[in-house]
């Protein structure tokens, strides 16, 4: 909200401005400190994929083996953002845990969304991104990399 737009300084003159969604580089861009993201459900092939991305020095990642669910959900604390996959749970109890824990994404590294509350997230201002194509994304880690995806341990290939 701007300074300008306080319910005594009377109606804004340009409400449009608070209804723009906000890019996960915005919430990078407003932090400016070292982006920690806490990746439940992970794998021994998540973690190679994902660390072999380039990606700044301040980046921070932890691999947690569980699935995201109601008990685990404060473990994210002190991170930025969290990755989860298609068996986490991310009902709206949980996302306002996370949002008490300083949660500021949820990012899925699926296609689907569907065991996320977006009604909660947006509740709490979390942005939640996902992954359009789960194939182009992978494509584009290895491509980045210019390595062959049977270089990549623990990977089922069909």
């Amino acid at each position: 909200m701007h300074p300008h737009c306080t319910p005594s300084a009377g109606p804004c003159p340009s409400p449009a401005h608070h209804h723009r969604s906000r890019t996960l580089r915005s919430i990078l861009v407003a932090a400016a400190v070292p982006m920690k993201v806490f990746f439940y459900s992970a794998h021994s092939y998540d973690c190679v994929a994902f660390n072999a991305v380039p990606k700044p020095a301040n980046y921070e990642l932890t691999y947690h083996a569980g699935t995201l669910q109601l008990a685990n959900a404060a473990i994210a604390h002190g991170n930025d953002a969290i990755c989860i996959f298609v068996d986490d749970e991310c009902d709206a109890e949980i996302i306002k845990i996370l949002h008490e824990h300083g949660i500021k994404a949820i990012l899925l590294r699926c296609a689907g969304y569907n065991n996320v509350d977006l009604a909660a997230a947006k509740k709490y201002g979390i942005f939640v991104a996902r992954v359009p194509c789960i194939a182009s994304f992978f494509n584009a880690i290895v491509n980045e990399k210019r390595i062959h995806p049977k270089q990549l341990p623990n990977m089922q290939w069909r």
